[in-house]
């Protein structure tokens, strides 16, 4: 086989530690990573090295941990940040949609939102040399996390051009955000732009490309850059279709529930990274691991960009994370011969 037809059929592999990889790896509380930067780089430098020696892979570089509900806190949300967790949405800020109407979230500088993250990624810039932009949660989970999801879905149904609005409003304020805070730390211009929206998969795919993706489009459209990155965790089989319009470059983190093969063929020859199931890495045996993995593989493209993921989630020991890079190397070497 030619060297590069071998290179284009390998499978990669990733391991992301995450908060609570973190925390255990290192022995503190996920509550400490999010009060204190100087800890979260030193203790992303330790758990980095161990990680590398582990897995024998390279060291990866420290990264900024702020959650998953940044966007929300930032539109007025109230958060609980508990001992051991990811901090999470205590309480919505609108309790009625109606509310929408003359919401209005604070300017960028005078979001104490924005001004304590600006700190924190100047911050880790000084320990790091790493400038950090907005990791911006797509407008329709944000919206949700505003009114309460199981609400926001009620207003969905009952107030859809109050729900739009209110998609409409966090694309914008989050934006502003993004462009103050890039000014602040002197990001001009990104080689990737980034969506989350985990939240898609509760509407149905026609209201989803009619009535969600037109904000994603739009947020793309007002950050250009050479690489779009795409991130749901959930089954979005139904949505390939749709999703296939925003132009993406990369899904990062696709969920097990989908197969590869499946994604590319509507999505085109984009790089997937591909998360393996963590409940089964970190409960079942060996056989049953094995077995996850090579039902992937067995739908793996072959033709370029695939990678399988590994979540550094609770309970998940380095051991088992060596077992799945094995087992992903074996495949790769098979294919070789």
């Amino acid at each position: 086989m030619e060297e590069k037809e071998r290179q284009s059929i390998m499978t990669g592999f990733a391991y992301s530690p995450e908060e609570y990889g973190l925390a255990e790896l290192s022995g503190i509380k996920i509550s400490e990573l999010y009060s204190d930067v100087r800890l979260q780089v030193e203790t992303s430098r330790r758990v980095n090295e161990i990680i590398a020696e582990a897995l024998d892979m390279p060291l990866a570089p420290p990264a900024l941990v702020v959650g998953h509900v940044k966007s929300a806190e930032y539109m007025g949300c109230k958060v609980f940040q508990p001992e051991d967790d990811e901090p999470f949405v205590k309480s919505p800020v609108l309790s009625d949609i109606g509310e929408v109407a003359a919401f209005q979230c604070l300017d960028p500088c005078d979001n104490p939102v924005a001004r304590n993250y600006l700190q924190t990624c100047k911050e880790f810039y000084d320990l790091t040399g790493e400038k950090q932009s907005i990791q911006f949660i797509g407008p329709f989970t944000t919206a949700a996390f505003m009114r309460g999801q199981t609400d926001f879905l009620t207003d969905w149904v009952l107030s859809p051009e109050l729900a739009q609005a209110l998609m409409v409003l966090v694309t914008q304020a989050i934006a502003d955000w993004k462009k103050y805070h890039d000014a602040e730390m002197g990001i001009d211009g990104e080689g990737a732009a980034e969506l989350i929206d985990d939240s898609i998969t509760l509407v149905s795919p026609s209201d989803f490309e009619q009535r969600v993706l037109p904000s994603l489009k739009h947020w793309f459209e007002m950050f250009p850059a050479d690489e779009r990155h795409f991130h749901c965790c959930g089954d979005i089989s139904s949505h390939l279709q749709a999703l296939s319009k925003l132009g993406m470059t990369h899904y990062m983190l696709m969920g097990e529930m989908i197969h590869a093969d499946e994604a590319k063929t509507v999505l085109g020859d984009i790089e997937i990274s591909q998360l393996l199931d963590f409940r089964i890495l970190r409960d079942g045996k060996g056989d049953d691991i094995r077995r996850h993995i090579q039902d992937l593989l067995a739908h793996a493209p072959r033709d370029s960009n695939y990678c399988l993921a590994v979540e550094g989630a609770r309970g998940l020991s380095l051991e088992t994370v060596c077992l799945v890079k094995d087992i992903v190397m074996e495949s790769n070497s098979d294919l070789e011969m």
